[in-house]
C-alpha cells in the first residue's frame, strides 16, 4: 500500500506539564455498538523506539551506593514514580562488569538506600501511596541473583539509612514518633540466625528527644551499631544548645543491645546547629573487632560551616576522642563530612558543597590514618571529572579497603540530554594508591521523550519516527525503527539515523514507507543558515539493509520552511510538504536517482497519495476555514482539479485526510465537527457521509482519519488529549461506529490515535504521542487485529 502522510508536531503545548507513568499493558478498553456483526479488535502489540539504555530524566541513578570486596551495588530514585531498581557490578582487577541477573526492582515509588556486606544486600525504600508504607528488604546472594530472605514494610515508619555486616542489618527510622513526641527516631535491628531465619528488634534513643531524627544515620561492624540523632539539643554547661546534634555506639551482648557510648562534640565546640551526628562509620583495622568510629559535623558553625569530623578509638571497652581533622586551607560552606564510610584505615569523607570545581559542585576526600589511629597519614581530593555547579557530589560514598576501591554516587549528573539522569564513579587502587575518579557506571541513552509514534506501513513492515529521540549528547536528533511482521508479531529489523545527523533535527518527525523504500522528514534541521529549513532522506533496503539513496533540502530555504512537514510515497513518486504554501515532487529514475519535477503551489498540512492522484489538506486555507485540493497526474504532470472547502470560521477543513479508491476522507481541527466523506462522481467529488463517535460532546476533536475499504477510523481527543479511536464499518450502504479504542489508564497527553493506518489484512494502527513506557514521553504505535484474524492462523 501507499505510504501515509504524517505531519510534524512540533507544538510546545504538548510538552507534558509534569512528571508521570503509566504502565505498558495490553488491556485495552473498547465499546462495540449494539448489533454489530464487526469483529472486535484487540491490541496485539505495542511498537517503539529501542533504547540503547535505561538512563531518564530525572533517573537520579547514583541516589545509593555501596562496595564489599569485589562486588558493588547502587540504585536510582526515579521522580517519574516509577520503581527503582538496585543494579550490581562484579570487579575483575580494575574493570567492573554488570550483572543484570541481579537487578532487584523495589517496592514503593521513591528511591532506595543500600548496604552491602559478606554476601548479603539489605534495601529500605518507601511507598508515598495512601497509606505511606516503609520497606525494609534483605537478600542474599546467589550465582544466579540476589536471593530475598526477608522483608516487613510498615506505615508506623519510615526507613533511610541502613547498614549491615552480613548476619546484622541496623535500620534507622529517624521520623519515627515515640512518647517524647514527634521524630525521636529508632533503630530497628535484623538478625539471621544460624538455622538462616530472621528476627526483629528496637534500638531505641537512650534519651528520648522529640525532633531528634534518632536513627538519621547508622553503621555497623561486627557486633557494634553506631547511631547519629543530628538534631539532638545538648546541655552545654547549663546551656541547651539546638540541634548541636549526638551520636551513639551499641555494642551485642548475647542478645541484648547495650548502650557503649553517648557523644557529644566536647565542652566548648558544642553549638547549635551543628549537627554533630549527620553521619557515622564505624570499622576496625582488624574486621572481626570494632576499634575505631567517625563521626561528622558538617555545619559546624565554628569552621564556617566547612565541616568537621571526629574520630574516636575503643580501648578497654570505652571509646574516647583520638583526634579531629577538617579540610586544610580556609574553606567556606563545604559540608565536609556530609557522608562517611570507613574500611580498617581508609575512610572516605564527602564535601558536598565543596567549590573546587564548579560552585558546590562537590567533592570528596579518601583518607588513610596511621597504624595506630592516631592521625590522618595522606590525604587524596577526588572529584567528578563531569562535575558541574550545583551537583552536590559527594552525599553517597563506599569504600572497600581493598585496593582501595571507592565508590561514589552523583545522582545530580546530567547526561545523554537528561537532566540528572545520575551516574555511579569508583577509583581503584592497586598499592595503597587513590586514582582518579572514573564514570564507571552509567545507564545509557534512555528514550525519554522519544515521542516515536510516527509511523508508516506497508506489507509486513511498519517504520516508525521517534523524533525527539537524543543520540549522544545531540538532543532531538531524531532517529527512526523498522519492523517487520514474523512469527508472533512485528520484530526489530533495524535503527535508521540520518548520516549527518544534527542536534534539534527531529528526523522521525514524518515518515514514509513502500515496499524498499523509506522517507524520513527531519523538519528541525538547519540550511544554509536557516533555523529549522527542513530535509527530507530517502532509504532502500538492499539485502537487508537500509541504505541513504538520497538527501533533499527546500531549494529556497527560509526561516522555519521546515521542509519535510509531511510526506507521501507511492511507487516512485514522492511528496514533500513543508509549513508554507508549497509542496515538492520527486520522481525516481530507474537508474535510482531521485529529482525535482516539480512544486505545487499548495500547502499540505495533510497528505495522501494514491497512484495518479493526490489530495492535500491546507486547515488555514481562508484565514482558518480550511480546504482539501485536488491534484491528478496527467502525462507525467500534476494538474489541479479542484478543492473542497470547509464551511464555518476557523473550522481547520483538511487537518486530516485519507483516501482509498473513489473515496475521501477529511476531518477538521475544531471541535463537534463531523468527519466528511465524499465520493468520486468522474472528476467531481460529492459529499457521501458525515460522521461523528455516538459519545461525541461538544469538546471532542475528531481531526485524524484512516480509510480502506469499507472500514474508517477516527482519531479523537477531549480537552486531556488522552486519546480514543473509533473504529466504523459501512454494511448495507451505511456507516455505524463498532468500536472504541482507548488505551489503558489513559492520562492527559497520550495523543492516542494520532497518527493513523489500515492495513491490508485486517490490522489496524494508532500512535501515541506522548504515551509513557520504561521512559516519559516514549510514544509507542499500538497494533491492533481482530479476533477473526488470528482464529485464521495468524500468530
Amino acid at each position: 500500500m501507499g505510504g501515509r502522510s504524517n505531519s510534524w508536531r512540533a507544538n510546545a503545548a504538548c510538552v507534558r506539564a509534569a512528571l508521570r507513568f503509566a504502565g505498558l499493558a495490553f488491556a485495552f478498553a473498547f465499546a462495540a455498538a449494539s448489533g454489530a456483526q464487526a469483529q472486535d479488535y484487540m491490541a496485539r502489540q505495542v511498537i517503539t523506539a529501542v533504547a540503547s539504555g535505561e538512563g531518564a530524566q530525572h533517573g537520579l541513578f547514583g541516589w545509593d551506593v555501596a562496595i564489599d570486596g569485589d562486588l558493588a551495588v547502587a540504585c536510582d530514585a526515579r521522580l517519574d514514580g516509577s520503581p527503582a531498581r538496585v543494579r550490581t557490578w562484579r570487579r575483575s582487577g580494575q574493570a567492573w562488569q554488570r550483572l543484570p541477573a541481579h537487578d532487584v526492582v523495589l517496592y514503593g515509588d521513591s528511591g532506595c538506600r543500600i548496604a552491602l556486606a559478606d554476601g548479603t544486600l539489605a534495601i529500605t525504600q518507601y511507598g508515598s501511596t495512601a497509606p505511606s508504607r516503609g520497606y525494609i528488604n534483605v537478600f542474599a546472594w546467589t550465582d544466579e541473583g540476589w536471593d530475598q530472605e526477608y522483608g516487613v514494610s510498615t506505615t508506623a515508619d519510615f526507613y533511610d539509612a541502613i547498614a549491615t555486616s552480613g548476619s546484622i542489618v541496623a535500620v534507622g527510622a529517624p521520623l519515627h514518633d515515640g512518647a517524647a513526641g514527634d521524630n525521636t527516631g529508632r533503630v530497628r535491628v535484623l538478625r539471621r540466625s544460624g538455622s538462616g531465619s530472621w528476627t526483629s528488634s528496637f534500638i531505641n534513643p537512650p534519651t528520648a528527644q522529640e525532633d531528634a531524627y534518632f536513627g538519621q544515620s547508622v553503621a555497623i561492624v561486627a557486633g557494634a551499631i553506631a547511631v547519629g540523632a543530628p538534631a539532638m539539643d545538648v546541655d552545654d554547661g547549663g546551656t541547651l544548645r539546638a540541634d548541636a546534634g549526638a551520636a551513639y555506639v551499641f555494642e551485642l551482648t548475647i542478645d541484648t543491645w547495650n548502650l557503649a557510648a553517648s557523644l557529644t562534640e566536647p565542652g566548648g565546640d558544642i553549638g547549635a546547629g551543628h549537627r554533630f551526628g549527620s553521619a557515622v562509620a564505624i570499622s576496625g583495622l582488624d574486621p572481626s573487632t570494632p576499634d575505631r568510629l567517625l563521626v561528622s559535623a558538617p555545619s559546624n558553625a565554628d569552621v564556617a560551616h566547612a565541616g568537621i569530623v571526629r574520630a574516636y578509638a575503643r580501648a578497654a571497652g570505652s571509646w574516647t576522642e583520638a583526634f579531629s581533622f577538617g579540610q586544610s586551607g580556609s574553606p567556606v560552606d563545604d559540608q565536609f563530612g556530609c557522608s562517611l564510610a570507613m574500611d580498617g584505615a581508609w575512610a572516605v569523607i564527602g564535601a558536598c558543597s565543596n567549590s573546587s570545581v564548579a560552585a558546590n559542585a562537590g567533592a570528596l576526600r579518601v583518607a588513610r590514618f596511621n597504624d595506630d589511629f592516631e592521625g590522618v597519614a595522606s590525604w587524596s581530593q577526588r572529584t567528578d571529572p563531569g562535575g558541574v555547579a550545583n551537583d552536590y557530589f559527594g552525599g553517597r560514598v563506599g569504600i572497600d579497603r581493598d585496593g582501595p576501591a571507592v565508590i561514589a554516587g552523583n545522582p545530580a549528573a546530567n547526561l545523554h540530554g537528561n537532566a540528572s539522569q545520575g551516574v555511579v564513579l569508583t577509583s581503584v587502587g592497586t598499592t595503597g594508591d587513590v586514582p582518579p575518579l572514573a564514570r564507571s557506571f552509567e545507564l545509557g541513552q534512555g528514550l525519554t521523550g522519544a515521542r516515536a509514534s510516527q509511523f508508516a506501513v506497508d506489507g509486513d513492515a511498519i517504520a516508525i519516527g521517534a523524533s525527539g529521540e537524543d543520540v549522544g549528547l545531540q538532543q532531538q536528533r531524531g532517529a527512526a525503527y523498522v519492523y517487520r511482521r514474523g512469527t508472533g508479531g512485528y520484530l526489530f529489523e533495524a535503527r535508521v539515523l540520518a548520516p549527518d545527523g544534527m542536534a534539534g533535527d527531529q528526523f522521525g518527525a514524518t515518515i514514509a514507507l513502500q515496499g524498499d523504500r523509506l522517507l524520513v522528514g527531519a523538519p528541525g534541521r538547519a540550511s544554509q543558515g536557516e533555523p529549522q529549513a527542513g530535509a527530507v532522506y530517502a532509504f532502500r533496503r538492499v539485502s537487508g539493509t537500509w541504505t541513504l539513496e538520497a538527501q533533499w533540502v527546500p531549494a529556497d530555504p527560509g526561516y522555519e520552511t521546515t521542509f519535510g512537514f509531511t510526506l507521501a510515497l507511492d511507487g516512485s513518486t514522492a511528496m514533500v510538504g513543508e509549513f508554507g504554501e508549497n509542496t515538492s515532487v520527486f520522481e525516481r529514475s530507474t537508474e535510482g536517482t531521485w529529482s525535482l519535477v516539480q512544486a505545487l503551489p499548495y500547502r499540505a498540512w495533510s497528505l495522501a497519495m494514491r497512484g495518479d492522484r493526490a489530495f492535500l489538506g491546507d486547515p488555514n486555507a481562508a484565514d482558518g476555514v480550511g480546504s482539501v485540493a485536488f491534484y491528478r497526474r496527467e502525462n507525467g504532470w500534476w494538474e489541479p482539479q479542484g478543492t473542497l472547502a470547509g464551511t464555518t470560521a476557523d473550522q481547520g477543513f483538511g487537518r486530516g485526510v485519507d483516501a482509498d479508491g473513489d473515496v475521501i476522507a477529511v476531518a477538521s481541527s475544531v471541535a463537534a465537527v463531523p468527519v466528511l466523506l465524499y465520493q468520486r462522481s468522474g472528476e467531481t467529488w460529492l459529499p457521501s457521509a458525515s460522521l461523528l463517535p455516538e459519545d461525541v460532546t461538544a469538546d471532542t476533536i475528531c481531526s485524524r482519519v484512516a480509510l480502506r475499504a469499507s472500514t474508517l477510523l477516527l482519531g479523537c481527543n477531549e480537552p486531556g488529549y488522552e486519546g480514543a479511536v473509533y473504529v466504523l464499518e459501512k454494511a448495507s450502504g451505511a456507516w455505524s461506529q463498532v468500536q472504541k479504542l482507548t488505551l489503558p489508564s489513559p492520562v492527559e497527553l497520550d495523543v492516542f490515535g494520532n497518527p493513523l493506518a489500515i492495513a491490508p489484512g485486517g490490522w489496524l494502527f494508532a500512535g501515541s504521542f506522548g504515551r509513557d513506557l520504561d521512559f516519559i514521553d516514549q510514544g509507542a504505535v499500538y497494533a491492533f487485529a481482530g479476533d477473526r484474524l488470528f482464529r485464521d492462523g495468524f500468530d
